[in-house]
């Protein structure tokens, strides 16, 4: 095969040697006077500086005008909360009542008022009423009574059931009052002393 290279080629194979001989002889020379190749690495054009964007109104939403409503200091006095009372001898004074709804007597039971009630937190008992228990109806039907279908039935919508209640209670502690049967040391109800000032004068 390197025969064949040489009979291409114009050089001889003596040629190669002497070829080679004469570039370590330069090169030789040139270490020895110190020359040494710099290598240097090529340099990179920093690239063209790009315009900058320009923007022309405002970006994102614009923000809408709006009336805010003037707002009124008030003056917030708390309340004080009267602590519920649980009178048993009021309570079986109403017992004594018949149903203030369906007026049926002999089965009545004392009924707390829902307003305000919490778990476990019965409302006062000045604000109950006498209402009918469970029993058999004329036709011998046994009925819930009204003491069901006003407190746990749901059938009476809220704002009923709360006029039902204060009418109920604030009647029942007038016939209290009326019979006698209003227990000693029991308070009042605060509206109730408004109506028996009234009347006294």
């Amino acid at each position: 095969m390197r025969a064949s290279y040489y009979r291409r080629s114009s050089m001889k194979p003596n040629d190669w040697k002497t070829t080679a001989l004469c570039a370590g002889e330069h090169i030789h020379a040139g270490r020895s006077q110190g020359l040494t190749m710099k290598r240097t690495g090529f340099t990179r054009k920093a690239p063209p500086p790009r315009p900058a964007k320009q923007y022309e109104g405002t970006k994102g939403p614009q923000p809408r005008a709006c009336a805010r409503p003037e707002v009124v200091a008030r003056l917030v006095v708390p309340v004080p909360k009267l602590k519920p009372i649980q009178h048993e001898g009021y309570m079986a004074a109403v017992r004594r009542l018949r149903c203030y709804r369906c007026g049926i007597v002999g089965f009545t039971q004392f009924c707390h008022s829902d307003e305000g009630k919490g778990i476990g937190i019965k409302t006062d008992c000045r604000e109950g009423w006498p209402g009918c228990g469970p029993h058999f109806d004329a036709s011998g039907v046994m009925v819930n009574g009204c003491h069901h279908y006003v407190g746990t039935s749901g059938s009476m919508p809220r704002a009923e059931k709360r006029q039902f209640e204060d009418d109920a209670s604030r009647d029942t502690r007038a016939q209290i009052r009326a019979c006698g049967l209003w227990p000693e040391g029991l308070e009042l109800w605060p509206e109730d002393e408004e109506i028996t000032a009234t009347e006294a004068a």
